[in-house]
């Protein structure tokens, strides 16, 4: 559905602690298993759920469901954010 890297300044788990402790405040779900995770955004008008892979200091989102108006570009846009990078 879509797929895009986010390439960090540092390690990548630290901005993906991050990003699980704004998902969680907003009623989602991160779920982290070494170097990858699966999570859930829930947003007004359904829900974003995808997995992502941690590569030093790059991550791969793959984006698995998602509501049809919204874009990848506004998903990345939104996920940057969560992980401090906007």
């Amino acid at each position: 559905m879509c797929n895009f890297k986010i390439v960090f300044p540092s390690l990548a788990h630290e901005h993906i602690d991050t990003a699980r402790a704004a998902i969680i405040k907003h009623g989602g779900t991160l779920d982290e298993k070494g170097d990858t995770g699966v999570f859930e955004i829930h947003i007004g008008i359904g829900k974003i759920a995808g997995s992502y892979t941690i590569s030093g200091e790059e991550v791969e989102f793959n984006i698995t469901h998602k509501p049809f108006i919204i874009t990848c570009h506004r998903i990345e846009k939104e996920i940057r954010k969560y992980t401090g990078m906007d």
